[in-house]
Order: structure tokens, then C-alpha cells, then sequence
């Protein structure tokens, strides 16, 4: 499956050939199984791992290939085991050093990275980590493994998570599971069936450790796999005991020590019986990883956010059973500590009550795994700092003595869910534009009683965001809320976009519509922004489908930016064609002649940044926030007039309106699309645009590699806003890991990506990619969000 992953062109008999090549003459199931997990002397570089001083690294020139073609296809932590037990075999050590070895490597992650010194000198620097993740979502963030873990400790809580999805999202998870030839049911089965063979398997291997007859479980198993559902009673914690383990050990510390004995035991006895149950465990757990992590060949936005849709995390990371503090103990890296600064999204919901319970938890969990803090422990209101000498626990004041924090700092951005428009109502996107306000004033509520009561949670709060799938919500329907939003006091502004898109002008188009609607200003910053980055050569000559409404916006927008920007004056001759072309399509949209003249379709799209109800007057007064919107349009009124105003006003109820004309799909031929150069020289007047603004770009090279359009990191958009000796303009970017769970990464392993690839780019110079990974630092400790009184 890997092979044809890599190499979808070549037949299947040649990749036959290649596996009997690798497996050479190893004619057992155990001695393919050590094979190919790595743990055989002949093994090679197999998975790309290797050991310097007792740690656990990845090459470096290989750190692509571990990341597409193993950590996102299998669970990483039997080939990390694999590779102690060969180490320690080969130096004659005992098993109990590479038990050893094994948790201490995943006392935090599961994921390693490459071993170099500068690298880590610049992440860790003698005085803790330096790395700050300015682009992560806490939903999402688990690596695979405690997911599966969790999920085969309460497989019924995961089943019922799975079936609410289903129930919910519909047509959406039922083609995800269709893709992977499963049902909510067959989940279920599996993760009994897995647990029961990990049962088994850690009995067996408690049978060599007392040398008593090995029981006969293959039937039952058997059994299983045939549709058994009489399953034995099992137990919530992991079955693996060994005097190695200490009592304390994490679900997967245990879950490394059980497979760094089972290979130990295999590399000695070759037992078939043992290899069948380690191959059938191995094949149930890679098999659920894929509801987990995004595949190589699970391609585009769609095949992540089936992801996100299917329940299978959401039992392992609830707030209420699970909470945030391995999740947060994990960002510190395998190698850590490796963080300064984490900037955490999380979703606010409806009531300020469930707002306040999920920002205490997090912020309690996160004190728990970064400063070692009693979670029970409640701030005591006359402390000034948080996390200083004074608690309340039990209603009674305890003190104890302030001990400094070895961990990171954290910031809160909420953000709020783009969903699809299918409310049908006059106003486009009416339900999710009301949903989104109730959100923000119960957040605002909340924000305000922190102030006094956990001044440490009231400044961590930091910002705000919009995710999902931005073609379902166009940014202007956030716009509103987020000016209310700064008036009271959460001014940071954030904003995915850019990143999936129709046509690359559709994408440039919605990171403009971003920046201008939402007011971003200095020190905001954008979310991806693929379109601004991505080469023109790897969208243009192709017909694209479309809907029709979208497109002519999209030449509205064009037509308006070459007007006003002198830069884009060389392509002012295209005005006359581009005006014909709106024309052509306005008819074929709206059903109206004759086409308005530009001036009035701008304004229509510049008064696209309001509530249409604002604008009509409906909405009641009674709110300060609707007055002030009220005030802000009788401005746009002011500035233009009366009758343009109103034919302006009659546009956007055309396209508040007419919807099924709007979204009837196009074919747009590519001699009618802008050409590449047109498209460069747009991309680069967006990015002068945001330069002056001091609007930055979250980076994200294997979120944008597995959702936009790139295959490989060297293509990324980023090797070129980095590359000191390319001409054109490029943005101030700041480095996050996105979902770092479903993309089964880490910031360490985006920062030795981008390190890796300047060091090929530039194999003379010692200097230059270390320098552009220190700026890359500096950028994300300067641009952090922070409340204005704790940055001075």
C-alpha cells in the first residue's frame, strides 16, 4: 500500500517484486513482521529511523519520507520499539535498557524529529524551548496513538461519538466511511475485536515470562473475525505489566514496553503464534488511524474536514471526560521542553456558562502539564498573578511557595465555524451570522468576569479566528462580529483563507475580502493564504467548473483593483474586456439588463462587510453594537451618495437573494481566465498591501501540503518567501502546526522541514538557512497576541 501510494503509476507486479526483493528470503510471518517494522540487523535504514547518543532520531534527508510515508500511514510507536530492540540486541545490551529507552522517549510525543545541534541549540538555547506555535487548534492536536488508546479503553463512548457524527454530518461521514470500506459498526467490532487481541497478546507474553503452557486463544479469535460479538469483560487500563514498567507509566509508555518485549521476544523465538497476534493488532490499528489522520492520498480540504466530521476524536479530547493536559504535556515534543509560546484555538459555545467551564478546564489543564499545578486548585481572586503563592481549594486560602514555571506561555484565540448556507433564508448565512453573535457576547461576558476573578485566563485571551471550510462562508459574514469583538477589548484578528479555492483569483480574492472587510491591522495575520504564494504555472490551463455567481464577483473584485491601484496600471487596457465579460455574466446570473456600471457594483461589494440587515434598518437599536453598525453605513451612505447608495443597496439584496441563480455552476474556458503573469503581479500587489499593514501569514508547509496543492515541502510557497535572493515581495510569515494529531506532525518537524530544504538549496553556505530559521523564531516570539498592557 505504501508503494502504490509513492508510485501510483507503476503496476502492481513490479511493487510485488520490490516487497520480495526487500523481504529477501525471509519466508516466516515473524521474520517479515521484524522485517518490516526494522527490528532485523539487516533491516537497513528501514523507516528512515537512526539513534545517536541514546536518542531516537529521524534522518535528516529522510524527514519527508518517515512524515508521508510512515507516521501518517501507521502507527509510529512499534517501529520506535522496533528499532530499540534491534539497537539493544546488536550492543548486547538487556531488554530493560530499551525498556527504558522506549519511555522515556515517549513520555511526551510519539513523533521524533532529526538530530541537529545547531537546530536544537536554536529551539532550546540553554533556558527552555524557543519555539512558539502561533497556528493550532486544540481539537485535533492529539497524536494517534493515546487516541487509539483511549478508543480501545471505551470503545462504546467512541462508538456513540461516532454514530452522533454520523447522525449529524450525513452524506459527509457516510462517504468518508464508505471510502474506508467500514460502518459505524464495523468501528465498533474492530476496536473490541483489537482490544481483545491485545488482551491476548499481553497474556502470551506473560506466559514466557513464567515459561507456562501458552493458552489456546486462536479460536476465540477466530471467532472474532467472523462476526463474534461475545466479547470478554475488559478493562479500561492498558493489560501490559512488566517489572520494567513502573506503576506510573502512561497508557503509552505501556503500550511502547509491550511492543519493545513482544520484538524481543519475536527476535529470539520466531514464534508464529506470537507474530499472528502482533500482525492482526497491527493491521486493526492502522486500519482505524485513517479515521484519525489525514492519508498521503486523502487529498484537499474535503478528505480533512471528513476527518474533523467523523467523531472518532471526539471522545479521546472532550473537554469534560478526557480534558487538555496531555495534549498540552505533548506540545512539549519528544526532545523538549521545545515551546515558548502555544497559541491554542478553541471554540466558544452558546452561554457563558459552558464558555466559562471550557476556558477554566483548559486553562486548569494547561497549568497542570506545564507548571505542575494542582488542576483542583482555583486562583485565589486577591492574587495579582496567576500561578503565584495563593490558592483557594475546599473555600479555604492555601499558600505555597512560588516555583518558577519550566514550561510555555499560552494564548487563547477563539474561533468560530464556518458552515455551509442552508437555512434559506432572505439574508445569506442569517442563522450562522446570529449563532456567531450569541457566541461572541457570551465570550465577552465571560472575558469580563475574569478580569478580577483569574486575571492569568483573562490575558490569555487573546484573539479571535474563523475555521473550517472557507468555501462554505465567505469572510464577510464574520465581519460584524469580530468589530464587536474588538470594541470589547479582544482586538487580535486572525483568519483562515486562501487555503481551497476554485480558481487561484477566487483564492487571492478571499484573502483581500479578509483583510479588507475584517479591518485587519498591524500584527494580524492570515491563515495559510496558499493563493498569495502559489505559483500560477500549477493552476492555469485547465477548464474550471464554477458556480456563476462566484466567478463574476470575483471579476468585480478584479476590475475594481486594477482601477485603483496604480502598480496594476499596465493592465488597465484589460478594464474594456473585463467590463464586457461582467456584463455577459451579470445577465447570465441575475436574469437583469442592462448591467450596472462598475462604480455601483463596488460599492455593492464594499457594503458586503455589513449585516444586510444593519442596512436595511431591521434589526432593533437596542443592542450598542447594531447603533454603531447603524452609524457606520448612514457613513457609506454619506461618502457616496444618496443614488448610488441606494442602487448599491439594490445590488446586494440581488445577491442576498437570488441564490439559485447565483450558485448555478459555469465552465470557464482558460483562453476566459487572467493569464499567469496577470495573476503574479495581483498576488504581489495583495502581498505590498499587507507588507504596509504589517499583516503577517501563518505558515503551515504539511497542513498546506496535505490539503492545497503541493506534493512535496520543497514546493511550498514558503522556500520562496524565505529565499533571500527571490525579487518578488513576500509577507512576514510566522510558523503553527495547524492539527498537528490529524497531520501527525510537530513545530520542531516544520522547522527541520524548512531547515532541510534550504540546506539543498544552499549546499555552499553553513550560515543562511540557520539564519532564516532564527528569523522565523524571532518573528513568532515578536508577533505572538498579547493584551496590550502585557506587552509593555
Amino acid at each position: 500500500m505504501s508503494l502504490r501510494t509513492e508510485h501510483i503509476r507503476i503496476p502492481d507486479h513490479q511493487h510485488r517484486n520490490r516487497v520480495s526483493q526487500a523481504f529477501n528470503e525471509k519466508n516466516t510471518l515473524a521474520e517479515m513482521l521484524l522485517m518490516a517494522l526494522g527490528a532485523m540487523d539487516d533491516a537497513g535504514d528501514t523507516h528512515c529511523l537512526k539513534i545517536d547518543y541514546d536518542r531516537l532520531y529521524v534522518r535528516a534527508g529522510q524527514l519527508e519520507d518517515w512524515q508521508r510515508e510512515v507516521a501518517a500511514c501507521q502507527s509510529p510507536v512499534p517501529i520506535l520499539a522496533a528499532v530499540w530492540a534491534r539497537h539493544c540486541k546488536k550492543f548486547g545490551h538487556e531488554e530493560g535498557v530499551g525498556m527504558a529507552r522506549v519511555r522515556h522517549a515517549l513520555s511526551y510525543s510519539t513523533l521524533p524529529g532529526i538530530n541537529d545541534q545547531r537546530l536544537q541549540n536554536l529551539i532550546q538555547g540553554g533556558d527552555g524551548g524557543h519555539l512558539c506555535d502561533l497556528h493550532i487548534h486544540l481539537s485535533g492536536a492529539s497524536e494517534f496513538t493515546p487516541v487509539w488508546l483511549y478508543s480501545l479503553a471505551h470503545a462504546g463512548t467512541t462508538y456513540n461519538e461516532i454514530y452522533k457524527a454520523l447522525d449529524a454530518g450525513g452524506t459527509r461521514v457516510n462517504f468518508f466511511l464508505h471510502q474506508l470500506r467500514t460502518d459505524h459498526r464495523q468501528i465498533l467490532h474492530n476496536l473490541y475485536t483489537a482490544a481483545e487481541v491485545r488482551m491476548y497478546l499481553c497474556r502470551l507474553l506473560q506466559t514466557y515470562n513464567t515459561r507456562s503452557k501458552i493458552p489456546n486463544i486462536f479460536l476465540k479469535i477466530y471467532r472474532l473475525l467472523k462476526g463474534d460479538k461475545e466479547y470478554e469483560v475488559l478493562t479500561c487500563h492498558h493489560p501490559f505489566r512488566h517489572p520494567s514498567v513502573p506503576g506510573n507509566a502512561t497508557p503509552v509508555q505501556r503500550e511502547g514496553a509491550m511492543w519493545l518485549h513482544a520484538i524481543w521476544i519475536l527476535l529470539h523465538t520466531h514464534n508464529h503464534s506470537l507474530a499472528r497476534l502482533m500482525h492482526l493488532y497491527l493491521l486493526l490499528m492502522n486500519q482505524h488511524l485513517r479515521l484519525l489522520v489525514q492519508q498521503p492520498d486523502q487529498y484537499g480540504f474535503d478528505q480533512f474536514q471528513y476527518i474533523t466530521l467523523a467523531g472518532a476524536r471526539e471522545a479521546a479530547e472532550s473537554p469534560q471526560h478526557v480534558g487538555f493536559t496531555a495534549r498540552f504535556r505533548q506540545f512539549h515534543g519528544m526532545y523538549g521542553p521545545d515551546m515558548k509560546h502555544v497559541e491554542a484555538r478553541f471554540s466558544p459555545k452558546s452561554s457563558p456558562e459552558e464558555t466559562s467551564q471550557l476556558l477554566t478546564r483548559i486553562w486548569r489543564d494547561y497549568r497542570a502539564a506545564t507548571e505542575g499545578a494542582d488542576p483542583k486548585f482555583v486562583p485565589c481572586p486577591g492574587c495579582p498573578r496567576q500561578g503565584e503563592e495563593s490558592r483557594l481549594k475546599d473555600g479555604a486560602v492555601r499558600t505555597r511557595r512560588a516555583v518558577r514555571s519550566s514550561g510555555y506561555s499560552l494564548g487563547l484565540v477563539a474561533h468560530f465555524i464556518k458552515k455551509p448556507d442552508n437555512d434559506g433564508a432572505a439574508c445569506r448565512h442569517r442563522t450562522l451570522r446570529d449563532e456567531i453573535f450569541r457566541k461572541a457576547q457570551a465570550l465577552v461576558a465571560v472575558r469580563q468576569s475574569l478580569q478580577h476573578s483569574n486575571p492569568g485566563l483573562y490575558a490569555a485571551l487573546v484573539g479571535k479566528d474563523a475555521a473550517a471550510n472557507e468555501l462554505d462562508t465567505p469572510p464577510e459574514v464574520f465581519a460584524p462580529v469580530f468589530r464587536y469583538l474588538t470594541r470589547e477589548g479582544i482586538s487580535h484578528t486572525t483568519y483562515h483563507v486562501g487555503e481551497d479555492f476554485v480558481h487561484l483569483l477566487c483564492g487571492i480574492r478571499a484573502v483581500h475580502e479578509a483583510i479588507t472587510f475584517l479591518g485587519l491591522c498591524s500584527g494580524d495575520r492570515i491563515g495559510h493564504a496558499t493563493a498569495l504564494g502559489l505559483d500560477p504555472k500549477f493552476t492555469t490551463g485547465e477548464a474550471i467548473h464554477c458556480a456563476g455567481g462566484q466567478w463574476l464577483d470575483t471579476l468585480i473584485w478584479l476590475s475594481r483593483l486594477l482601477y485603483q491601484h496604480p502598480r496594476l496600471a499596465v493592465y488597465k487596457g484589460k478594464l474594456s474586456q473585463l467590463e464586457i465579460r461582467i456584463a455577459r455574466l451579470y445577465t447570465t446570473v441575475y436574469k437583469v439588463t442592462p448591467c450596472p456600471q462598475l462604480p455601483i457594483l463596488w460599492k455593492a461589494w464594499e457594503l458586503r462587510a455589513y449585516d444586510p440587515r444593519d442596512i436595511q434598518g431591521e434589526h432593533e437599536p437596542i443592542h450598542p453594537f447594531h447603533q454603531q453598525e447603524r452609524r457606520a453605513v448612514l457613513g457609506e451612505k454619506s461618502s457616496v451618495g444618496d443614488e448610488i447608495f441606494a442602487r448599491a443597496c439594490e445590488e446586494l439584496q440581488r445577491y442576498h437573494h437570488q441564490r439559485d441563480q447565483w450558485d448555478a455552476v459555469i465552465t470557464i474556458r482558460p483562453e476566459d481566465q487572467p493569464g499567469p503573469d496577470l495573476l503574479r503581479a495581483v498576488q504581489d500587489e495583495i502581498i505590498r498591501e499587507m507588507r504596509t499593514k504589517n499583516i503577517l501569514v501563518e505558515a503551515l508547509p504539511t497542513s498546506n501540503v496535505r490539503i492545497s496543492r503541493y506534493e512535496v515541502t520543497q514546493d511550498h510557497h514558503l522556500m520562496r518567501w524565505l529565499d533571500p535572493d527571490d525579487s518578488r515581495p513576500a509577507p512576514q510569515v510566522v510558523l503553527g502546526t495547524d492539527d498537528p494529531g490529524i497531520f501527525s506532525t510537530t513545530l520542531r518537524n516544520e522547522y527541520s522541514f524548512i531547515l532541510n530544504k534550504f540546506q539543498e538549496q544552499y549546499p555552499g553556505s553553513s550560515e543562511k538557512p540557520y539564519e532564516l530559521i532564527r528569523h522565523l523564531m524571532e518573528n513568532g516570539a515578536c508577533y505572538k497576541f498579547a493584551q496590550k498592557e502585557d506587552t509593555a
